[in-house]
């Protein structure tokens, strides 16, 4: 199957996501069908619990009865930043993202960032104009 195949089933088969701060819904967006040599898979869903209290505290929920739920421990933010983005979670990259999602984790990352860190941490954002 070639590369724009897979790319227009790709768009053609989203999968409806509700994002949610513990109980709170901060907007619905999308998710594509994925592919991998060749093979449909239908996006998982993401929990993020806190390491600290223990508190379930987000959701990306995927609406398919075949989407299976991924655990990540990730501070709350009673006990750290709790960002439901960042650069190690590949699993959200193909979401389209709610731009509640997007307005709170930009404030997020605005008001943690330290002008002293020389890890080299680089934080994108990418918009699609709409």
């Amino acid at each position: 199957m070639s590369l724009v195949a897979v790319k227009a089933l790709s768009e053609t088969y989203q999968y409806e996501t509700e994002w949610f701060l513990f109980n709170t819904s901060l907007g619905k967006g999308s998710a594509p069908l994925e592919w991998s040599k060749e093979q449909q898979h239908i996006p998982n869903s993401i929990a993020y619990g806190c390491r600290i209290c223990g508190a379930l505290w987000a959701r990306i929920g995927v609406k398919s009865k075949k989407s299976t739920w991924l655990f990540y421990q990730r501070r709350c933010p009673a006990h750290g930043y709790g960002y439901m983005l960042d650069s190690d979670n590949n699993d959200a990259r193909c979401f389209d993202i709610p731009y509640n999602v997007l307005v709170r984790e930009l404030f997020l990352v605005l008001d943690n960032i330290d002008p002293t860190d020389d890890q080299g941490y680089s934080w994108q954002l990418v918009l699609d104009g709409k």
